[in-house]
């Protein structure tokens, strides 16, 4: 385990393996996260069949809670590639060229940043709908312009070192002065970012699905199952629990990812 952790950060195999738990957890019960397994409802830890017991309506608690954990790494993956390819790709042109441009995407992006994220979001799903992908959309565009912030303010700090010059002595045109020199010198910042990101989009897919204007029942999703067992909360306290142990779990290894890679990319801590 030490070679390993020397290799990468140790989060990273965490979360691996939380998500092949997640990948292949459904398979050890069988049961879907729909089916009503019984007659009985709010059945505690049984056996292996129904580890975590049963839901308010009898679904399979374990095999809700896994799926709920592939929903939300698919909902993290897709509001972090989207929303960081658009805004690395527009912060970094911005920067780079500068003038009417830049002004422009700075005052869009001072406008989308005076609202909270969570609200944002909020916003564009009451305006588009209910749904997995108006989920990934709303959350997604939440966090472009906390993308483009930071990649214009690494540009303009990387545009301005020797090398930049060096390469355009050299023939370098701006387009490969930014892809092929400048953005590979950001990336640590940037693959921080991104994991970073990655857990809050989580954490904000959940937030809606709690509200009931995310992912809708009877799809097994973290906040709308935390939502939905409020009523039972001093009856069965564990289908309440669980999901929201999970989910924050999932989101402090997140958390910590972002803190390890960029330790494990900092030159100056080998």
């Amino acid at each position: 385990m030490k070679l390993l952790s020397q290799k990468y950060p140790m989060s990273f195999y965490l979360l691996f393996l939380w998500f092949l738990v997640a990948l292949l957890g459904p398979f050890l019960s069988g049961n879907s996260p729909l089916e009503i397994v019984g007659e009985s409802r709010l059945i505690p830890f049984k056996s292996l069949a129904l580890p975590f017991g049963t839901d308010e309506l009898g679904r399979d608690l374990w095999s809700r809670v896994m799926y709920g954990a592939r929903l939300s790494f698919f909902i993290g993956f897709c509001c972090v590639i989207g929303s960081a390819v658009i805004g690395i790709f527009l912060g970094a042109l911005s920067s780079f060229k500068g003038g009417i441009f830049d002004a422009v995407i700075q005052k869009i992006t001072e406008i989308l940043l005076s609202l909270p994220s969570l609200l944002l979001a909020l916003v564009l799903v009451a305006f588009f709908g209910s749904s997995l992908r108006n989920t990934i959309l709303a959350v997604g565009i939440s966090f472009l312009p906390s993308w483009l912030r930071l990649t214009r303010a690494l540009v303009l700090a990387e545009k301005e070192k020797s090398y930049i010059e060096a390469n355009r002595s050299l023939g370098y045109s701006d387009s490969k002065n930014l892809f092929m020199a400048l953005l590979p010198n950001i990336s640590a910042p940037l693959f921080c970012q991104g994991a970073l990101f990655w857990g809050e989009s989580i954490l904000a897919s959940a937030g809606l699905g709690f509200l009931g204007m995310g992912v809708k029942p009877p799809t097994a999703e973290w906040g709308a199952m935390i939502a939905g067992a409020l009523e039972e909360l001093f009856i069965a306290p564990w289908i309440l629990v669980l999901p929201g142990l999970f989910l924050s779990a999932t989101v402090l290894l997140f958390n910590a990812l972002g803190d390890d890679v960029a330790h494990f990319m900092d030159p100056k801590k080998k």
